[in-house]
C-alpha cells in the first residue's frame, strides 16, 4: 500500500542531502578556476557547460518519467553528482574541470525534474502544495546552509578538500532514495481528442517558457559569476559563503510561503519576480557589503516565488499524467538559459567591466515582462 507520509519524509531528507552537496561546492567552483587562472569569459563558458545537460536533457526525462520508474531515475542525482565532484578533487587542468561540471550538470537533471514529478503524480491534490512547500523548503535550507559550509571547509582544507567531503556526502543520498519504493506511473489512456486539448493545453503556456529562459540570465549571473566577481574585489571564502547562505535564506522563507501563494494569480507573481531580479543584479557591481546582502535577499526570494507560481502554473493549465512532461521541458528551458547566458555575461564583464555587464543582464530579464504580460492575459 502507497505510504504518502513515508514518501514525503524521504522526498525531503534525499532532497536536503543532494542540495546541500550542490550548494556546499558548485558556488566555488568559479573561484577554483580562477585560482587556476581563468578568465571571466572562461568561468562563464564552464558554467554554461554544466547548463548543457540540463537543457537537452530535461524534457527527455520527463518523457523517460512516464515509462520507467521514477525513483531509479532519482537515484542517477546522486550517483552522477559524486563522479562529478569526484572529477573535480582529481583535476590536474581545464578539462578535468570541464568534465566534472558536466556531470554536475547531469545530477540536476535527475534531481528537481524528477523530484517535482513524483510530488506532481503520486501526491494527492489536497497534499500537493504541501509537500511541494515541504520539498522546496527542505532543499532550499540546504542552499542556504551548504555555502557557509562550503566557505568554512574550503578556507579550512581548500577548494579541493572541500570537493572530496561533498562527494562522500553525496552518496548518503542513495540508500534513503531507493527506500521510497518503486514509483511508476499509470498509463492513460487519452482518446484522440483528449491528446489535442493535452497540446493545446501546453500551448498555451509558451509565453511562460520564454520568460523563464530570460529569469535565468539573473540567476546565473548570480549563480556562475558573481562568486567570481567578490572573490576578485578581496572577499574571502567565507565572507562568500555567508552572502550566498542569505541568498538561499531568503529563497527558503519563499519556499514556506508556497501554501499562502497559492491563493495568488502565479503570472501576476512572477511580473513582480522579475521586475525586483533585475533591479537586484543592478546593485551587484556596488562595493558595498550592505548593499550586495539586500541585493542578493531581495533575488534569493522573487526567485524562490518565480518557480513556485511556475509549478503551480503547470499544475493549473496541464492535466494530470502528463504536467511532469511539462516540468521537463520548463527545466530544460531553464538549462538553455544556463547554457547561453554564463559565457555571454563573462564574455560583457571582460571587455566592459562589471558595471556594464550587470547593467546589461538587468535589462535582458526585464525583457521578460512583456511575455508574463501574455501570459496574464490568457
Amino acid at each position: 500500500m502507497f505510504d504518502e507520509r513515508l514518501l514525503k519524509l524521504r522526498l525531503y531528507l534525499s532532497s536536503f542531502i543532494i542540495g546541500a552537496t550542490l550548494s556546499s561546492s558548485t558556488y566555488f567552483i568559479p573561484i577554483f578556476l580562477m585560482e587556476m587562472g581563468a578568465s571571466y569569459t572562461f568561468i562563464g563558458l564552464t558554467g554554461s557547460l554544466r547548463g548543457i545537460p540540463y537543457s537537452i536533457l530535461p524534457f527527455f526525462v520527463g518523457f523517460l518519467t512516464t515509462r520507467y520508474d521514477l525513483r531509479t531515475l532519482y537515484m542517477l542525482s546522486p550517483i552522477s553528482l559524486s563522479i562529478g565532484l569526484a572529477s573535480l578533487y582529481f583535476s590536474r587542468n581545464y578539462l578535468d574541470v570541464i568534465v566534472g561540471n558536466i556531470l554536475v550538470g547531469i545530477s540536476m537533471v535527475f534531481y528537481w525534474p524528477v523530484a517535482e514529478s513524483i510530488i506532481a503524480e503520486f501526491v494527492s491534490e489536497e497534499s500537493k502544495w504541501k509537500i511541494f512547500s515541504g520539498f522546496s523548503t527542505s532543499w532550499s535550507t540546504a542552499y542556504f546552509i551548504g555555502p557557509i559550509f562550503g566557505g568554512f571547509i574550503s578556507q579550512l582544507i581548500g577548494v579541493e578538500g572541500l570537493f572530496l567531503l561533498c562527494t562522500l556526502l553525496s552518496i548518503t543520498g542513495l540508500p534513503i532514495i531507493y527506500s521510497m519504493g518503486k514509483l511508476q506511473i499509470r498509463k492513460i489512456n487519452v482518446k484522440d481528442k483528449q491528446r489535442i486539448d493535452i497540446v493545446k493545453s501546453s500551448k498555451s503556456i509558451w509565453s511562460m517558457y520564454v520568460s523563464v529562459f530570460l529569469f535565468t540570465f539573473g540567476m546565473s549571473c548570480i549563480i556562475a559569476l558573481a562568486p567570481s566577481y567578490f572573490y576578485e574585489i578581496g572577499w574571502s571564502n567565507v565572507e562568500i559563503g555567508l552572502i550566498f547562505t542569505l541568498f538561499g535564506l531568503a529563497r527558503t522563507i519563499a519556499y514556506m510561503l508556497t501554501n499562502k501563494l497559492n491563493i495568488f494569480n502565479p503570472a501576476l507573481m512572477m511580473i513582480f519576480s522579475t521586475i525586483f531580479m533585475s533591479l537586484s543584479i543592478i546593485f551587484l557591481a556596488r562595493i558595498d557589503f550592505t548593499l550586495i546582502i539586500i541585493s542578493l535577499l531581495i533575488a534569493g526570494f522573487v526567485n524562490g516565488i518565480f518557480f513556485i507560481s511556475s509549478f503551480i502554473l503547470i499544475n493549473i493549465k496541464i492535466d494530470a499524467g502528463y504536467r511532469s512532461t511539462s516540468i521537463g521541458l520548463m527545466e530544460g528551458v531553464l538549462g538553455l538559459g544556463f547554457i547561453i547566458s554564463p559565457g555571454l555575461i563573462g564574455f560583457l564583464i571582460d571587455i566592459l567591466g562589471a558595471g556594464n555587464g550587470f547593467l546589461i543582464t538587468s535589462l535582458i530579464v526585464i525583457l521578460a515582462l512583456p511575455f508574463l504580460l501574455l501570459l496574464k492575459l490568457r
